[in-house]
């Protein structure tokens, strides 16, 4: 379980704090975290390709890719519309949650005012389910 809650505090995966190099932020409804803080809280790897400004994302079998300014990705080498466009703010690659989360597997809801994100494959309880 990812959690942050709600005052700029860390990130945390199973109480193991993962230390934000950005703020959330909502553009049009949409929360975006980086994509770094992701990346760890979810065992993936990011690398950046300088020659063509693109960042992949592996995790597991998933891997993505992303362009700054894009709401275009690759998943698993098939283009996705992923409604918003990913976003470089202070020089951090800054993604739509939901989308993404949703992608590698994560279901995103929240508990009170903290963000948590949890394994697809847990069942939720019922107090976490989407209303």
């Amino acid at each position: 379980m990812i959690t942050n809650d709600g005052e700029n505090n860390p990130l945390s995966v199973e109480n193991d704090a993962v230390p934000l190099n950005a703020n959330p932020f909502i553009i049009d409804n949409r929360l975006y975290v980086s994509l770094h803080a992701l990346a760890e809280s979810v065992q993936a790897q990011v690398k950046y390709n300088k020659i063509d400004h693109t960042i992949h994302l592996t995790a597991k079998e998933k891997q993505l890719t992303f362009w700054s300014g894009s709401s275009i990705i690759l998943f698993n080498g098939l283009r996705k519309e992923v409604g918003s466009p990913i976003i470089t703010r202070e020089g951090r690659t800054q993604i739509p949650l939901r989308y993404i989360a949703d992608l590698l597997g994560w279901e995103v809801t929240w508990h009170g005012n903290a963000i948590v994100l949890i394994p697809r494959s847990i069942i939720l309880p019922p107090w976490m389910r989407q209303k």
